[in-house]
């Protein structure tokens, strides 16, 4: 059965941001946006996923608003109902307190552990109002670690296939451990690591292009995408335009998960995966290495378990121009 019309336009597509109650913290209201397609409904859906990002970017990467460059919007296209989360501290969802005080004034906030709790949230609404016993979870980058150690816990049951995008689960980094660990205390994390980070612009792209040098083209990331997708990062901190040059409040939490992630510490077990999963990465990710999602492949405890990897690409494919090979596995892979 195809469920993809041969012409879709804009307007055929239901939109809205959903904020939700924390069953764990009274002060905290999480953002899940929704997209189908208007003709869709639980009844007639291919399927229902959740989206969970990563360590910097929030859910504004899964949707960004240039033709062929949303994920959200493909797998919606394909039938799919879309649900993409803020984990706490990030995008729409709401801030901890410490990220209105000075950074170096409280620890790395919004850690993995807390991340799961939110995912749990999230699915619990979404398999109430779809009725949908199981749906499909796809993490990117950071999300991968939470949602590998939710699909490994308590989320097993709710969870029907899994996709790990940009897979990070437990390999030597000396690049990012360059700039997080301690210099003189192995394993720890850096001291001048405070609650959360700034991110502007200039950071991003600065990133972004070392790793398209990688990859020997810069052509793979066109200018109106990374412009787009930058205006949608900073429209998700309202005190952003406040700093020069304007700078997005990012947790730091993530940094101490991913400094255990960096020296083999893993934060799950993939043996108690069970449910069907995928691993998808761009062939020049120095963030997420082949060796290291190869090793996650080798442990998992599925029987149905497969690698993409995207030639050439960076730890931002799924945004640059060979996008559409990490949406179409993606697709492929949820209808099997």
């Amino acid at each position: 059965m195809n469920n993809r019309p041969a012409r879709l336009a804009a307007l055929d597509f239901v939109a809205r941001t959903h904020r939700i109650a924390s069953r764990h913290e009274n002060w905290l209201a999480l953002a899940v946006h929704e997209k189908r397609r208007a003709d869709i409904t639980p009844a007639n859906a291919v399927g229902v996923v959740l989206l969970v990002h990563g360590a910097t970017l929030s859910s504004v990467l899964f949707d960004i608003p240039v033709p062929g460059r949303s994920w959200v919007e493909h797998l919606a296209e394909a039938g799919f109902i879309v649900f993409a989360l803020d984990v706490r501290g990030y995008g729409q969802s709401s801030r901890p307190a410490a990220m209105d005080q000075p950074p170096e004034a409280n620890p790395p906030v919004a850690r993995a552990a807390e991340a799961v709790l939110d995912i749990d949230d999230a699915v619990l609404f979404i398999r109430e109002k779809t009725g949908r016993t199981r749906i499909d979870l796809i993490g990117g980058s950071w999300g991968s670690v939470t949602c590998g150690l939710y699909a490994s816990s308590p989320g097993a049951a709710h969870i029907r296939r899994l996709v790990l995008y940009a897979p990070l689960f437990s390999d030597r980094n000396p690049g990012w451990l360059e700039w997080i660990e301690d210099p003189e205390r192995p394993g720890a994390l850096h001291p001048a690591i405070g609650a959360y980070r700034l991110v502007s612009v200039e950071a991003n792209h600065t990133r972004w292009l070392s790793e398209l040098d990688g990859a020997g083209n810069r052509n793979l990331l066109e200018p109106t995408t990374f412009d787009a997708l930058m205006a949608a990062f900073l429209a998700t901190d309202d005190t952003a335009p406040s700093r020069r040059p304007p700078a997005v409040r990012v947790p730091n939490g993530t940094l101490v998960d991913l400094l255990d992630v960096f020296t083999s510490r893993p934060l799950y077990r993939p043996e108690d995966i069970r449910c069907p999963v995928l691993l998808i990465r761009g062939a020049n990710d120095p963030t997420s290495t082949a060796r290291d999602a190869e090793g996650l492949l080798a442990r998992l405890g599925t029987r149905k378990a497969s690698l993409v990897t995207i030639t050439p690409g960076t730890h931002f494919v799924s945004a640059e121009v060979n996008a559409p090979q990490v949406y179409a596995a993606s697709e492929g892979f949820l209808k099997e």
